[in-house]
């Protein structure tokens, strides 16, 4: 039996007493009562246990759930640092890769300007811009390479 029954079986001997005349008070089984109270003490310590038990294993899930949620937050967050250092590195590699394109696109242009300049510092001099053969195409990109080797005599000078 558990507590709250045994605690009803007090109540009920207590309200099945008889009444003592011109007072108030009520003659009850006093062998019952005292069985009902005996049986309260042997099943107090049960379901003190059982209580103590049902605290310990509430703490044990809480204590658990709390591990769990750190462990996972910081799973995440050591996922996202790890991700974020995969971006940069592959960013890096990125701008490394075409800050070397750019580099070897700007040396190949200036080596491409350089050899026009040079091959209009040869050919200019003998070139007579007012031919009436040349193609006007031809002759604005000699006057173009006659008007940069003007300049750059004049550096030299």
């Amino acid at each position: 039996m558990n507590i709250e029954s045994l605690l009803d079986q007090i109540e009920d001997i207590i309200e099945a007493g008889s009444k003592v005349p011109l007072s108030n008070k009520i003659g009850v089984d006093a062998k019952a009562i005292k069985t009902a109270i005996e049986d309260i003490r042997l099943n107090l310590p049960n379901e003190i246990t059982q209580a103590r038990a049902i605290v310990a294993d509430r703490n044990n899930i809480l204590i658990k759930a709390k591990d769990e949620a750190v462990n996972a937050v910081t799973g995440a967050q050591e996922k996202s640092r790890a991700l974020i250092s995969t971006a940069e590195d592959k960013v890096r590699t990125l701008v490394l890769k075409t800050e070397d394109y750019t580099k070897n696109k700007v040396a190949e242009a200036e080596a491409q300007a350089k050899q026009i300049v040079n091959t209009a510092e040869y050919e200019l001099p003998a070139t007579n811009l007012s031919e009436p053969t040349l193609s006007l195409k031809r002759r604005l990109w000699l006057t173009a390479a006659k008007s940069l080797f003007r300049q750059r005599q004049r550096r030299s000078q």
